[in-house]
């Protein structure tokens, strides 16, 4: 660019202002100066003269007026397009300022469609008033999810909160606005309140089985969402409305069947003939709340951020679906136990001899080779197993397999203690953002899809079908803790050499990670595998454990195939088949690894039929 662009660069920067901006925004969604005027609070003077002065300092025309209406040129609709950003990055540093000179900056506006008021709205609303009395909260009224995060776009709002239905093991749309954040606040099933006289077996009930009642509908429902799927057309006996609390009303008075989230039933009394049950497949509605970026940082929003990250629905009295939670909670209390301190390993992990497996070609191995196929199968240039693992794949389920390593291990977590080992095994259990196939290609693991938009960015967009082994979905949040624990020397010394590179890792979309690099680096993509620092684990699992994981009484939590059952350090670890992983299912129900560091104690084992699986002898 030479000298003269950079002057007119200049030029034009100094003659933006940031009301005359939101002026012009003013006017193009209101389509007239008269209306632009009311809604900002000024004089249709006033309004005129600021455009005027700005479309003579740009020498640009910026609004064609009409006797009756107002409208954008181009030039005008560009510069409208760029407000909302310009708006919240100068509010950004305005409240940063305040914040120094000792004055408030304590305004939040939350943009929602009515049905995200009582559950999210309103105690979030209430929240802030009780906790932080100086922030000015309130709320703005969308008539549904484009309409809220149109307003936050606008800059007419700072949160727009929405809800969004899914159905288990179907993807999802999610609407993505650029320059906007988005950050997943919590899910909850959707049930079915009805008086049909149907058998249901465990608690859940298909829709279709009851396609024949009244339904209590409305437009953008989850009887909507439901009807579609079955193709259900609206019978003329059906009931629409608008809120979910009139469906409620109704349908406890049995006038018909109705779809609600859990919440719609907090403090119901339900009469004798009105059942409840969970769905199949599940439904459920998720909550999100969506910032521009520049104004995340803004301290009002960033509160109200967090208090809105921090609420959580009444769950409905459904038995099926409260002892889901039940098994979900005992299965994480069996993770406590208390702080033990590891050797740090601040080396980087030495170069393993064989291509780096994923966990996909774990699932597809057959029959003994499968228990060996992340371990060191396909290893070139390595002597192969002994003779007496040479079996065939005959296609059949294996009930249990052991094998026979060299080495040893004290902690599971590759983070505490790094090395060839550790990583093959934790790779049976745990997964990355990607895998490497045998070819050393990238293959899409806990990542569907990713781009890379410059040489420095990366977006990994996430599977909706992928589970922890304790049965709870994988969400941006676990991809997110997960890396940035990687990154940190003093937990994760054995990954944070992997992560030198990166500048920041970031939630910018409930499926969506974006990582930004300090400068280009070709290797980072497969560092994203379980090749390189990408071992996603559980926040809430972490959290449970003081960040004391891969320990005998820990053990780890991964997204695999096989989830560990127990670990003898420096003795073995045992692994069983979870039915959580998104994947084809491996053949092998369990394998059991023995740490053997001795070659011909390992060779006599396997002679001996006392393992299956001998590697290096």
């Amino acid at each position: 660019m030479d000298r003269r662009s950079d002057i007119d660069i200049d030029a034009l920067t100094r003659a933006l202002d940031v009301h005359s901006l939101r002026i012009l925004v003013a006017i193009d969604q209101t389509g007239s100066i008269s209306a632009a005027a009311r809604s900002l609070g000024y004089s249709q003077p006033t309004i005129t003269q600021h455009v005027q002065r700005l479309e003579a300092r740009l020498g640009a025309a910026l609004v064609v007026r009409t006797a009756r209406a107002a409208r954008l040129t181009p030039t005008g609709a560009l510069l409208a397009q760029h407000a909302p950003r310009i708006d919240a990055s100068l509010t950004a540093a305005a409240t940063e300022l305040a914040r120094m000179l000792g004055r408030r900056a304590d305004l939040v506006r939350i943009a929602a469609s009515a049905d995200a008021v009582g559950t999210v709205v309103a105690p979030a609303l209430g929240r802030l008033a009780a906790q932080q009395p100086e922030i000015d909260a309130s709320f703005v009224e969308a008539s549904d999810n484009a309409a809220a995060l149109a307003l936050v776009q606008d800059g007419r709002a700072d949160i727009a909160v929405t809800l969004t239905l899914a159905v288990s093991g179907e993807r999802h749309a999610i609407a993505r606005r650029s320059g906007m954040r988005s950050t997943f606040l919590f899910a909850e099933e959707i049930v079915a309140l009805s008086t049909a006289e149907i058998q249901a077996a465990g608690g859940r009930i298909d829709p279709a089985l009851l396609a024949d009642e009244i339904w209590i509908r409305g437009d953008g429902s989850p009887g909507d969402l439901l009807a579609e799927r079955l193709e259900r057309p609206r019978a003329g006996d059906d009931i629409h409305v608008s809120n979910a609390a009139a469906a409620v009303a109704l349908a406890r008075h049995r006038v018909g069947t109705t779809f609600v989230a859990e919440s719609a039933l907090a403090g119901i009394d339900l009469p004798d003939g009105v059942r409840v049950w969970g769905l199949t497949p599940a439904v459920t509605r998720r909550a999100t709340a969506t910032a521009l970026v520049e104004a995340a940082t803004i301290p009002a929003v960033e509160s109200a951020l967090r208090v809105l990250a921090s609420l959580r629905p009444s769950p409905a009295d459904v038995e099926v679906i409260l002892d889901a939670r039940r098994r979900s909670a005992s299965h994480r209390a069996r993770f406590s136990s208390s702080r033990t301190t590891y050797p740090a390993r601040t080396a980087p992990p030495e170069e393993s001899p064989m291509p780096f497996p994923s966990t996909a070609r774990l699932a597809q191995a057959g029959a003994v080779v499968a228990a060996g196929a992340l371990l060191l199968t396909a290893c070139s240039g390595d002597p192969a197993p002994s003779a007496s693992t040479a079996l065939a794949d005959s296609g059949e389920q294996i009930d249990s397999i052991t094998v026979a390593l060299p080495g040893s291990l004290s902690n599971l977590y590759v983070g505490q203690e790094s090395g060839i080992l550790n990583y093959y095994i934790a790779s049976i259990a745990q997964e990355g953002l990607v895998a490497i196939d045998a070819d050393g290609a990238i293959q899409p693991a806990l990542a569907e899809s990713w781009s890379q938009p410059d040489d420095v960015t990366y977006v990994y967009e996430l599977r909706d079908d992928a589970m922890f082994q304790d049965g709870t979905p994988v969400t941006a949040d676990d991809v997110v803790f997960s890396l940035n624990e990687a990154r940190d020397e003093t937990t994760s010394p054995g990954l944070a050499y992997y992560m030198t590179n990166v500048e920041s890792v970031e939630k910018t979309g409930d499926s969506e990670v974006t990582i930004t690099l300090t400068e280009p680096d070709a290797a980072f993509a497969k560092n994203m595998s379980t090749g390189g620092a990408a071992f996603i684990t559980s926040k809430a699992f972490w959290d449970a454990n003081d960040g004391n994981v891969g320990t005998a009484s820990s053990l780890l939590m991964g997204t695999g195939p096989y989830k560990v059952t127990e670990f003898a350090p420096d003795s073995h670890v045992t692994f069983e088949r979870t039915d959580t992983w998104w994947g084809e299912e491996p053949k092998v129900k369990s394998i059991t690894v023995n740490f053997i560091p001795d070659e011909s104690t390992r060779l006599l084992a396997a002679q001996s039929g006392d393992i299956d699986v001998a590697f290096n002898v």
